[in-house]
């Protein structure tokens, strides 16, 4: 059966040798989660690439036609990925030559694999390829002759991992993995560790953060929309800040509305665009007016990420009139951590619809629902599963959804993007390669 596909994608297809023709979100499936710097900047990506059965590509031959078929923009933009593999499938893997410095074969040296790690490390120098291990407690460090590019080892073994990669692998980036806390974060940085792969950007900040005049301007801009105020109420509270309007009018001039004419007044911009839409970019703002360059920002990516996918299992299920909220929602459960309060305090701030509070507060109704589901797809907790009890929509779906918001998510970080509409100078997404790693 056909799969409805929300219009304006456009799938990209996988051409197998000796197989049936795959496409990124119908056969194959993708997960990311933000590897990020010491600076909380993202820094790369880990990838998984799979099947809706949840097995991870493991022929070298079908990873190889797979990442023929996909630009490295589409997956990890100008940053780099890290993608886990068996290492047999990193031995014999061909680069194709987009992705010979935005692919890192992700490898273990337990189990036995570590004989093959000559082999790996050969084949990848030999194609001008970085590469990565993981490690677990059990592994000998001393049995790699020459250092990877990164390393990844558990948070919860950071002492002796760090104290050991200090001494013979000075110029390996290491990865903390399972940083979940924000104290588990900082003790990691403490031990020497350069990059960082956990939930802990999602924990709220113990003390609240101070609001800046434009996040105060942009929760204004919430309540007003939600409750239908008049246009000259609204556009008030934008000529209070040149930021905000010059966003607006870039919002409007973006491709999506295709406006003939040049829209030259506030009023016109928010007459075009309606309250609906406009409540949307509202809450997207509030992730970006006070970033030079969102795309960067891990939170930001994950709550564009969570309210996309919601907004796409909406079309998926037909109930295109829950997709609009369910966008709402996905942002709103994360501006908490954001604001650094608590998630009562942001919906006394919002004047949100019963139904988004219900969601945001305990997952409730048909958005809660829809988030539990976002919320589990970022988690890879529905990978390999049947779908979710809680929609009438199988796991290829749900699969399907992640994926393109994904995709959608890399593929609007353009200089039209919601960097312009924040009222700020665009900044492309930072080009990283080799020489750059550890500054990136």
């Amino acid at each position: 059966m056909p799969i409805k596909v929300h219009e304006g994608w456009e799938p990209t297809t996988f051409m197998f040798q000796n197989a049936e023709p795959m496409t990124v979100g119908t056969t194959i499936f993708i997960n990311r989660s933000p590897v990020i710097n010491r600076q909380g900047k993202i820094h790369s990506y880990r990838l998984e690439l799979f099947t809706a059965e949840g097995a991870d590509l493991a022929d070298p031959l079908a990873v190889t036609n797979a990442l023929e078929q996909i630009r490295p923009e589409e997956i990890v933009g100008g940053r780099i990925g890290l993608v886990r593999m068996p290492a047999d499938t990193a031995a014999h893997l061909f680069v194709p030559t987009p992705w010979r410095k935005k692919l890192v074969p992700e490898v273990a040296m337990q189990n036995g694999e570590g004989e093959t790690l000559p082999q790996v490390i050969d084949n990848l120098r030999t194609q001008a390829s970085p590469l990565c291990i993981r490690l677990s407690p059990r592994d000998d460090i001393k049995r790699i002759k020459v250092p990877p590019h990164l390393m990844i080892a558990d948070v919860r073994d950071a002492a002796s991992f760090a104290a050991a990669f200090g001494a013979i692998l000075d110029d390996t980036l290491l990865i903390a993995d399972c940083v979940n806390t924000p104290e588990a974060y900082e003790e990691a940085k403490g031990r020497g560790f350069d990059l960082f792969e956990g939930d802990f950007y999602l924990q709220p900040p113990d003390t609240a953060k101070k609001l800046s005049s434009s996040q105060v301007l942009l929760l204004d801009l919430s309540r007003a929309t939600v409750r239908g105020a008049g246009i000259e109420e609204v556009e008030a509270v934008f000529r209070k800040d040149p930021d905000l309007t010059y966003g607006l009018l870039n919002l409007a001039h973006s491709a999506f509305f295709r406006v003939p004419d040049t829209v030259t007044s506030i009023r016109q911009a928010i007459a075009l665009l309606g309250y609906e839409q406009l409540h949307k970019w509202v809450s997207v703002m509030l992730f970006a007016i006070d970033n030079t360059d969102p795309s960067a920002n891990p939170l930001f990516e994950r709550a564009l990420t969570r309210a996309r996918t919601m907004e796409l299992l909406c079309w998926r299920l037909g109930k295109s009139a829950l997709a609009d909220p369910a966008f709402v929602t996905g942002l709103f459960s994360l501006v908490h951590v954001l604001l650094g309060i608590t998630v009562e305090e942001v919906l006394e701030k919002t004047n949100l619809s019963p139904d988004i509070r219900e969601a945001v507060l305990h997952r409730a109704g048909n958005l809660g629902a829809l988030l539990n589901a976002a919320e589990r797809l970022e988690k890879g907790a529905l990978k390999g599963d049947r779908g979710t009890p809680d929609l009438p929509m199988t796991n290829f779906d749900l699969l399907a959804a992640r994926t393109e918001a994904i995709m959608a998510y890399q593929v609007s970080l353009t200089p039209t993007s919601v960097t312009e509409m924040a009222g700020k100078p665009a900044v492309k997404d930072g080009q990283t390669s080799k020489k750059d790693f550890r500054g990136a």
